[in-house]
């Protein structure tokens, strides 16, 4: 039995550069996590003074409509939305609804926290919310016409401006 325990290699307290990436990927996930819930709590705390305009609709005071929520968005516009406007915002995001873009923003924002440490699912995150707003804005402009083109590129410009959106964001 004396030669069994000297067998046995002392264990060693040593941390392997495997386990350091793995804690700095756990971190970065769970940063990336805590980000994408406060975002979300805060915003639903904002617009609990919203005004509800009509079905899934609220009005509050804020610069651009946007849809909050995944199983029952809402649509919140901005009180001071011209009729025609708020008429052609609201089919703009009830297209996102239809198209279940909130639930595919939502997948698509899990798996950039779970690749977060890579610039191509960065990239390709960025694009994919690019390219969902301008199908949208297409689908808008075939279902009013194309008379309507001017006046909706004037209001995107006018909802937009001043607004910087961060890629990384999940709303």
């Amino acid at each position: 039995s004396i030669g069994v325990a000297q067998d046995i290699a002392p264990i060693k307290n040593t941390v392997t550069a495997m386990e350091i990436v793995r804690w700095i990927w756990a971190t970065g996930l769970i940063l990336r996590l805590g980000y994408g819930i406060l975002t979300y709590v805060k915003a639903k705390k904002e617009m609990e003074m919203s005004l509800p305009l009509r079905d899934n609709i609220r009005q509050a005071y804020i610069r651009t409509p946007f849809i909050l929520g995944f199983i029952k968005p809402t649509i919140y516009i901005p009180f001071d939305l011209e009729p025609i406007i708020e008429n052609v915002a609201v089919s703009h995001e009830r297209h996102h609804i239809k198209r279940h873009d909130p639930l595919v923003k939502l997948l698509s924002y899990v798996l950039l926290c779970i690749h977060w440490f890579n610039p191509l699912c960065w990239l390709a995150y960025y694009e994919m919310g690019k390219d969902m707003e301008m199908s949208c804005d297409e689908a808008v402009i075939r279902k009013f016409g194309e008379d309507i083109r001017a006046d909706y590129s004037a209001s995107l410009l006018n909802l937009a401006t001043g607004h910087r959106l961060f890629a990384g964001n999940p709303l």
